[in-house]
């Protein structure tokens, strides 16, 4: 997107974290009326905007822009639906089906599903969609989609590869009995499990196993004093300052 590498605060490292709370510390030093923009409606998206809005309270507009129908699409039911109830009650404006078709400097160049643009003001952008994983699996000369994932098998065995296992948001992985796991750490800890015995079974002449998950639940933290827990393993919900 034209602009967004230069105006546009990812965030997906620490230092994207840092700079983005030296830029809300300098909106909030100077005062007046501003403008937040977040690009993306998945978990990173949802709590940031909530957390910003909390933060800046009536001073600032905070937008939330997604492409698709609705966000939180791999959230379960409950925390979808009290992520949006939680930025419709902070004042967090939802944009969907609405794609950013540039950044500049101070603005924010939004296409909405009717085609038409739209200029607004933009004091601080941060990009949370369409996140990439890191290029090194491609210096290594791993097989990777198109995302930068490297391709694997049901045993996380790296394609290509025999004793090789690759795990985490780094990994292609699909559940053995559903789509393409998350890229959470929660996933991540499972995935650990099933490595560790495949490489025991690798040393010792064993069966190794294919990868399956077992959701055990998700928290969102929705600002600085509410959240939406959510375990259908457990049949447990909590939202508010309890699951906070």
């Amino acid at each position: 997107v034209e602009g967004a590498a230069e105006h546009a605060i990812p965030f997906s490292r620490v230092k994207d974290a840092e700079r983005l709370r030296d830029r809300i510390d300098e909106i909030l030093a100077r005062g007046g009326p501003a403008s937040a923009v977040v690009v993306g409606g998945g978990y990173s998206g949802v709590e940031l905007a909530c957390n910003l809005k909390d933060r800046f309270g009536d001073m600032a507009d905070v937008s939330l822009v997604h492409r698709g129908d609705r966000c939180l699409e791999p959230a379960v039911d409950y925390n979808r639906d009290s992520g949006a109830r939680r930025m419709a009650s902070l004042g967090v404006r939802a944009l969907m089906r609405t794609g950013v078709e540039s950044v500049g400097q101070g603005t924010i160049t939004l296409k909405g599903e009717d085609g038409e643009l739209r200029e607004e003001a933009c004091d601080v952008c941060v990009w949370t969609a369409g996140v990439r994983a890191s290029d090194q699996a491609e210096a290594l000369g791993l097989e990777t989609t198109d995302e930068g994932r490297v391709r694997v098998s049901p045993q996380l065995r790296v394609s290509g590869q025999q004793r090789v296992y690759c795990l985490g948001d780094m990994a292609d992985c699909k559940d053995a009995l559903s789509d393409r796991a998350g890229a959470t750490a929660q996933v991540a800890l499972a995935q650990a499990d099933a490595v560790a015995w495949n490489i025991h079974a690798d040393i010792t002449g064993g069966v190794p196993v294919n990868f399956r998950y077992h959701a055990l639940g998700e928290m969102l933290t929705l600002g600085s004093a509410a959240a939406s827990l959510a375990s259908p393993l457990f049949g447990f919900n909590a939202k508010g300052q309890l699951a906070h």
